[in-house]
């Protein structure tokens, strides 16, 4: 007692409760950098989540019959009242049934089985006839656009008329408006009004011929994609929702998945205010939301994606192993290969997948769970580069290489003991060493890089462009970038098929959409397609040629008077019909009065 006062015990032990209580280490997982926890894996693959926690801890009388110096005893089970710790935990059933299985680490390698599959790996599903084969003609496809212009036209629309300003857009409209957008793409002003500049240095007729600014501002402002009455207030990305399920089932109609996989992160740039924005040090984008992506590990084909919101996917798994599973389920049973970085992987999620059929190979951290131990492997100081050394528990094997460093792997498929020879420069020297290297490595390295090679498409000639405070904007111009990518993979492999030579890049694919979405649109000198009552919400129809205004008076509002003889005062007028009508989220007199006043 004379070594560690009473105040320094206490802050101690409760630093104990504190790691045993909130094994995340944060109260707001959303503030959290998950790239950046080493140890990542110790917390995710604890004995599973509390269910019901009581604590009754008596400082003082902790200390009248323990040392300091001695080891703090495990927490009690029992409910009993007084000095002590009470901790009650209740398992979920599918943690339960993993911790029951076993691994044995071992120098004995069980390969695995795999039999010839028939299953057209990478078979394209869309059908163009070849007098219509042209890369808008397979864009349309891939994305389903006319689907997605139906789906952007009516929420705008609704969106617009919930906040009381009259709007309509027509499906050719928000097509030219799409390609206006992908050639701002690759054709990059300072601002964007520059595009409508009267310097001659500045304005580019082939944008300004098409729209005007005004209306590409009215359109831009009123994209939306999810009704806000009726969008689940729980998904915090309920308002771009919609289009994640459209894309989501469109790319993967598109193709069927390919043979080799991978799995990644990829971060949408933002830096407004939202609960789902991300901080990642060390990372080209910093600050924006991350998507989990499925792609090809050859083209960079994105098959399926989700995003981030700050809650693990599954419950019964940790963060990592959850989204692998929840991506990988409209592929098993088919034999796929999938390649995941250390921040996925594990020996349970090796287990489970190899369940499923799905055969995976990554990266892995040393203290992940049910991990073997690393003191029956060689000491980092004791190994020269290109030495490694394996183990495995039956048809799932860990593998660590020295390279300039150690390297962890672990795979339930490939084989620990092949090998081949890789090149390597020597410091101080040009000449490379050829040097020992496990096949496991030089297969991931390869096949990794699906969701990089995306990225690299995408950013070439993205319309990267701020929207502070509606992210969904950034998150669906993105997606569109994405999807032009995806739609350039598929027509070069049609394009093949087809015995064309002539392969198209990303620009010029691109090109060749822009100008075909535009066509012969021209909105310059026309009015504003009027709008009718089938594509407006009923409630709304009958206030078509009315508008609500801002009057610097504030007067009795009508409606109110009629219903409730009630004095309410508002400033919101009905230009029209030059009447004060209540017009917020609790009472919308406007639509009320106009609606009686159609019936009569």
């Amino acid at each position: 007692m004379n070594d560690l006062s009473f105040d320094e015990f206490s802050m101690q032990r409760e630093k104990s409760f504190v790691e045993i209580l909130f094994p995340e280490g944060s109260e707001d997982e959303d503030n959290v950098d998950l790239d950046s926890v080493i140890d990542y894996g110790e917390y995710e693959d604890s004995d599973g989540p509390l269910e019901c926690v009581v604590v009754d801890f008596n400082p003082e009388d902790f200390l009248t019959s323990q040392k300091p110096s001695q080891e703090i005893p495990a927490p009690s089970t029992s409910s009993q009242s007084g000095s002590g710790v009470v901790i009650k935990k209740r398992k979920i059933e599918a943690v339960k049934k993993e911790s029951e299985v076993k691994f044995h680490w071992t120098k004995e390698f069980t390969p695995v089985e795999r039999s010839e599959s028939t299953y057209p790996f990478g078979r394209v599903n869309i059908e163009v006839v070849d007098e219509e084969f042209s890369p808008c003609a397979v864009f349309r496809q891939v994305v389903g656009f006319d689907k997605l212009s139906n789906i952007v036209c009516h929420q705008s629309q609704l969106y617009m008329w919930q906040k009381g300003i009259p709007f309509s857009m027509l499906q050719e409209e928000f097509s030219a408006f799409m390609g206006i957008v992908f050639f701002m793409g690759y054709h990059v002003l300072p601002n964007i009004r520059d595009y409508w500049s009267k310097q001659p240095d500045l304005r580019v007729d082939f944008v300004s011929s098409v729209m005007t600014r005004q209306r590409f501002e009215n359109i831009r402002s009123a994209l939306h994609f999810n009704d806000n009455s009726t969008a689940d207030k729980n998904d915090r990305a309920n308002k771009i929702r919609p289009i994640i399920e459209h894309l989501n089932k469109c790319f993967q109609e598109a193709r069927e998945p390919t043979l080799q996989q991978s799995i990644d992160e990829h971060m949408v740039k933002f830096k407004g205010r939202n609960l789902m924005k991300q901080y990642i040090r060390n990372k080209p984008i910093k600050w924006g939301f991350k998507m989990w992506c499925r792609c090809d590990a050859a083209t960079g084909y994105l098959f399926e994606f989700d995003i981030y919101q700050g809650k693990k996917a599954l419950p019964e798994f940790g963060l990592g192993e959850g989204v692998v599973v929840t991506l990988c389920k409209s592929i098993e049973n088919l034999g796929c290969e999938i390649y995941i970085d250390n921040f996925f992987n594990s020996p349970m999620l090796q287990h489970i997948l190899l369940g499923k059929k799905i055969y995976s190979c990554g990266t892995v951290q040393s203290k992940r769970k049910n991990m073997p131990d690393l003191k029956d492997f060689k000491n980092d100081k004791a190994m020269k580069r290109g030495e490694s050394e394996w183990r495995a528990s039956g048809s799932i094997s860990c593998v660590k290489w020295m390279d300039n460093k150690a390297v962890l792997m672990l795979s339930n498929f490939l084989s620990p003991e092949e090998t081949v020879k890789v090149g390597r420069r020597q410091s101080g020297n040009s000449q490379k060493l050829s040097i020992d290297c496990p096949n496991m490595v030089k297969i991931y390295n390869t096949n990794m890089k699906g969701v990089d090679q995306m990225d690299q498409k995408k950013v070439y000639y993205e319309h990267d462009r701020k929207s502070a405070t509606k992210f969904y904007l950034r998150l669906f111009f993105d997606l569109m970038d994405i999807s032009l990518g995806n739609a350039c993979v598929i027509y070069n492999q049609m394009a093949a098929e087809r015995n064309i030579e002539k392969q198209l890049s990303t620009l010029e694919f691109r090109q060749e959409v822009v100008r075909s979405l535009i066509g012969e649109f021209r909105g310059r000198n026309r009015a504003a397609p009027k709008l009718t009552p089938k594509v407006l919400p009923s409630h709304l129809s009958a206030s078509i040629d009315h508008c609500i205004i801002h009057d610097d008076k504030r007067r009795r509002c009508v409606q109110c008077y009629k219903s409730t003889e009630e004095d309410v005062k508002t400033t919101c007028k009905c230009e029209t019909c030059g009447v004060h009508l209540c017009f917020t989220k609790a009472r919308n007199c406007f639509q009320e009065y106009h609606t009686k006043k159609a019936k009569k």
